[in-house]
């Protein structure tokens, strides 16, 4: 440091441009030569006393030397701050980073059941690995609904193809058997091969009716629209009606029958519980060989009734016992179909099961070791008095005057002849307003009436009868192909007194009128 210099007075002009802070204040300090010329900063005081100026200066190196030092070490602990910055940033960055790439590269794998792992103590990357497990857990479920919903459909495209053609063979063998009959009857004399031709025809026809019903009923049952009526019934007895029903019909005359009945009652609709043993008995001789025995057994236990159907048959694979009670599903059969059905009987006996609070199982050993069917339904107390059920008289005792309404020539007239050839006076229309104006004429006994008739239907035929003034004696049958329950309940609040539905068979067709005959 140079020796402290004395300024000269304000007053003294030498270097005097050279001070100007000395002259423009009382103190301060500045950056300029010496009187020697040499670089300082310099402080200063003017004594108030003598007007004289004081200042100390410092060379200029000395005191940038110091600065640049400083500088160089701010500068030096910037660039070190700079660098811990950027390693911090890229060791975070890369913690971040590396489990979120791994979380990406997972990507592609999501919905295919493999598990998002990732390992990290950093909450949003955790929280995003769940929204990804989530989100994998979703699209895996959807994928397996598509997969689902594929198969299903394929199911059910290949259960429709198998359906209509099922349905075509059904259907075609009456209709060729049918037709050859009516053939033969036209070709050949009264004798032997006529009655045979009439006999096929009686046959084919109840087989088609059956082939019908049964379809009605799969709509009716699993629409949960089928009319029930419960009633105490005892299972045996109903067992033994419907063998009897099946041997009347030659279906047992090649299999051995074993029964092992004892009493068990149960509550429900006859009609229908004969339904479900006449199905299960005739799964049972349609594939069960010629010979074979099926035994059938009830029995009552501990509030439930059970009874078995047991056959030594073609047996059911074990991955097929699940969909034996599916719609249109059947057991093997060869082109040629000889066993015959829609796969629809077992598939009614469950929905019927089901609807009198019972259930049906199957089981099988296997193929060729047999199986057997188990109804399970809940038992009730035996009534104290039982009322025998009694069967409509089968023969009209007297001729009735019988009108026929049905816009159809050919079921009109054939059911004119049926009716004149067991005696009865028969007429005929072939619409609404003519059958109005017959009634009119000459009250008949019984007027079997079509619903779907062209011009005023056959609910509009019955309340305008019985609008009309001595006509509440005139039976009125509604004759039609709408059998649904609510079918049945609008024919009777029109005026009905019965609803049967098409064909009727004749014997149906003789209990009808003798129901009615005392009206007459």
């Amino acid at each position: 440091m140079n020796a402290i210099a004395p300024l000269v007075p304000q007053k003294q002009k030498r270097n005097r441009s050279n001070r100007p802070p000395v002259a423009a204040s009382n103190e301060g300090w500045f950056r300029g030569p010496t009187v020697e010329g040499r670089d300082t900063f310099t402080a200063f005081a003017r004594s108030g006393y003598s007007g004289w100026s004081v200042g100390f200066a410092i060379p200029a190196e000395v005191v940038l030397a110091t600065a640049h030092r400083t500088a160089w070490a701010m500068s030096g602990v910037a660039l070190l701050c700079i660098g811990l910055a950027i390693v911090a940033a890229i060791w975070v960055g890369r913690r971040i980073s590396t489990p979120i790439g791994h979380l990406v590269a997972q990507i592609p794998t999501l919905g295919e059941g493999q598990p998002i792992e990732i390992r990290t103590a950093i909450d949003e990357v955790q929280e995003l690995a769940g929204a990804m497990r989530t989100v994998s857990a979703a699209i895996g479920e959807r994928q397996r609904l598509s997969e689902l919903e594929r198969k299903v459909l394929a199911d059910s495209d290949r259960s429709k193809d198998e359906f209509l053609a099922m349905l075509s063979h059904e259907l075609r063998n009456p209709l060729a058997a049918l037709t050859n009959a009516a053939t033969v009857l036209r070709l050949a004399p009264p004798g032997e091969d006529s009655q045979k031709a009439q006999q096929v025809i009686e046959r084919q026809t109840k087989q088609m009716g059956r082939l019908v019903e049964d379809l009605l009923d799969v709509s009716r049952i699993t629409l949960g629209k089928a009319s029930l009526h419960f009633e105490p019934v005892e299972l045996s007895a109903l067992v033994r009606d419907a063998l009897r029903t099946l041997q009347q019909a030659a279906k047992l005359a090649h299999h051995e029958i074993d029964t092992d009945l004892a009493p068990a009652w149960v509550r429900g609709d006859r009609a229908r519980l004969e339904q479900v043993v006449v199905n299960l008995l005739g799964n049972a001789i349609k594939f069960t060989p010629a010979g074979k025995r099926i035994v059938l057994s009830v029995r009552e236990a501990d509030g439930v009734a059970r009874m078995a159907v047991t056959d030594a048959g073609i047996g059911i694979a074990r991955d097929e016992l699940a969909r034996v009670f599916d719609l249109f599903v059947q057991g093997p059969q060869d082109m040629s179909r000889a066993r015959g059905g829609m796969g629809v009987g077992l598939a009614i006996v469950k929905r019927l099961v089901e609807l009198h609070g019972g259930r049906v199982a199957a089981a099988s050993a296997g193929p060729g070791k047999g199986s057997t069917f188990t109804v399970t339904l809940p038992s009730t107390p035996a009534p104290t008095t039982v009322v025998p059920r009694q069967r409509a008289e089968s023969a009209v005792s007297h001729r009735l005057d019988v009108l026929v309404v049905e816009d159809n020539a050919d079921a009109r007239d054939t059911l004119i002849s049926l009716l004149e050839l067991k005696g009865h006076r028969v007429r005929g229309a072939a619409d609404g307003r003519a059958a109005l104006d017959a009634i009119a004429r000459k009250k008949p006994d019984v007027a079997f009436v079509d619903i779907g008739l062209p011009d005023v239907d056959g609910y509009a035929i019955a309340r305008e009868v019985r609008a009309r003034p001595g006509m509440e004696s005139v039976v009125l049958v509604a004759l039609t192909g709408y059998g649904q329950p609510d079918d049945q309940a609008e024919a009777l609040s029109a005026g009905f007194d019965l609803h049967v539905t098409k064909p009727i068979a004749a014997d149906h067709l003789d209990r009808v009128l003798s129901e009615f005959e005392a009206r007459a």
